[in-house]
């Protein structure tokens, strides 16, 4: 008689939690945090991400990997990196992957009592399989003389004489830095200098823009007809604070920057990002989405940690960098719930944990509009966004009870507003800024959606949107 496998304890947990999304991309069980070496291979999407598969806790770090044909539905594929050499015997860090004349190959943070060091691995085409170099570390660390507070996670590209490598750190008593590095084949580094050092300075209470003492996750790139972005999110003492971005010039080995820019406004929540330019030119980036609820509340559910919908990178008729959900998204809707005025108050048609609400906003200086998800019926829980206008013409959004707010585009004092609700996670675009939110309501009947409007306009089209995962999943496929 054939034996049948046994359901896994910590992935029943997880697949019962009612805040775990149906549409955002989780890991089957564990720990997640970093995307890592994204990109379209072969007509099939890659993600790899930091995973721990024993824990719900930032642990022993592997490299999780899934494949996708839509950036949607996604495939659990074999774990691609597992801490097992003396070069990453702490964890598998984050990294990106490259094509180093038809060979895949992932460059990693390999982690070792308290250091990270720049690591190697090549795969087979199908990138199912992973061996790594045997000369790890190909980097073993920043220049003494930086006094760096860490030195960790890599963007990696090649320029006509070979290959590039920014490596995450920081200047002592300056700030966070993207440090550049040089090599023939990828195994021979050189360091250049500081593409970039930033200034930490005495930051003010809560300052969204702050840029801190190291700089984490580190992505330069270039957007059509627009300027070069360097991305990188901000640590300091221990903390994560927010992601940003660097628009400006990269050029002859230096980045001069023009202007900074906040990748999200909802702080921490959204972090690590990583960019890649699929086969059709987009600029498309995925973010780690934090959880916001306290430790032993994600242990007891079995998972923690969620990634962002694919986002589209473009330039703004501001200058700025704009984020929208990729165009893919839509095709999860399925019943159309509203089409028309938004009203004044609780929708009776409109309720749910996984929606897709699309607004257009006239919002005229000295207006405001509220828009309320995940709604108790007596208004106990909610999750509320307020967008509004001053009379000297600046919008701004804001998550209702927080400090995370910024200033929005509202040319011809019309605002797009989109709220994309998935259980515990809610991704509000406003204008092309987003602004993303954790939610964990304790009520069942914690569905409903309201909008409220202070001298403004609004028209909604709302939907339902499908969930992507096929059940079971393994946490070791």
């Amino acid at each position: 008689m054939e034996e049948r496998e046994q359901p896994d304890p910590m992935v029943a947990r997880a697949e019962a939690d009612p805040h775990r999304p149906a549409y955002h991309f989780v890991a089957p069980a564990g720990w997640l945090n970093d995307p890592n070496g994204l990109g379209r291979r072969g007509g099939t999407y890659h993600l790899f991400y930091q995973y721990n598969p024993d824990a719900p806790v930032h642990g022993a770090i592997h490299w999780g990997h899934a494949t996708s044909p839509d950036l949607l539905h996604w495939t659990d594929e074999p774990v691609a990196l597992a801490p097992d050499t003396a070069a990453d015997a702490d964890g598998c860090w984050s990294g990106v992957l490259v094509d180093d004349g038809g060979v895949p190959t992932l460059v990693y943070s390999g982690h070792v009592d308290g250091r990270q060091q720049a690591c190697l691995a090549v795969g087979t085409p199908d990138l199912r399989h992973w061996t790594k170099d045997p000369a790890n570390p190909v980097l073993t660390g920043p220049p003494p003389e930086l006094d760096a507070p860490g030195f960790r996670d890599h963007c990696v590209w090649r320029e006509d004489d070979g290959w590039r490598m920014l490596v995450g750190s920081g200047v002592g008593g300056r700030g966070g830095a993207a440090l550049l590095h040089r090599s023939p084949d990828l195994r021979s580094w050189q360091y250049v200098g500081p593409l970039l050092v930033g200034d930490a300075g005495d930051p003010a209470p809560g300052d969204p823009a702050w840029t801190g003492s190291l700089w984490e996750c580190v992505d330069l790139l270039r957007l059509d007809d627009g300027p070069d972005v360097l991305m990188f999110s901000v640590w300091d003492d221990d903390v994560l604070h927010h992601a940003l971005c660097w628009t400006g010039t990269y050029a002859g080995d230096r980045f001069e920057p023009a202007a900074l820019h906040r990748l999200d406004l909802g702080g921490p929540t959204f972090y690590a990002p990583q960019s890649f330019r699929d086969d059709r030119g987009r600029r498309v980036v995925i973010g780690w989405l934090q959880e916001g609820r306290p430790e032993p509340a994600y242990v007891e559910a079995g998972w923690a940690g969620a990634m962002s919908l694919p986002r589209l990178l473009t330039v703004g008729a501001d200058g700025g960098v704009h984020q929208e959900p990729v165009e893919e998204v839509a095709r999860l809707r399925t019943d159309l719930l509203h089409d028309g005025p938004a009203g004044d108050g609780v929708l009776d048609t409109v309720a749910g944990d996984q929606l897709d609400l699309e607004l257009d906003v006239l919002l005229p200086p000295g207006s405001a509009v509220e828009v309320a998800v995940r709604r108790s019926p007596d208004g106990e829980e909610q999750t509320a966004y307020r967008l509004t206008r001053g009379e000297d013409g600046t919008a701004t959004l804001s998550l209702v009870g927080t400090a995370h707010s910024g200033e929005v585009p509202a040319g011809d004092d019309r605002v797009p507003l989109r709220v994309l609700v998935d259980h515990s996670v809610v991704e509000v675009f406003a204008g092309g800024v987003p602004l993303t939110a954790r939610t964990y309501p304790t009520r069942a009947d914690a569905l409903g959606v309201a909008v409220t409007t202070a001298g403004a306009g609004a028209t909604l089209r709302a939907w339902r949107l499908d969930g992507v995962w096929e059940r079971p999943r393994s946490r070791r496929p």
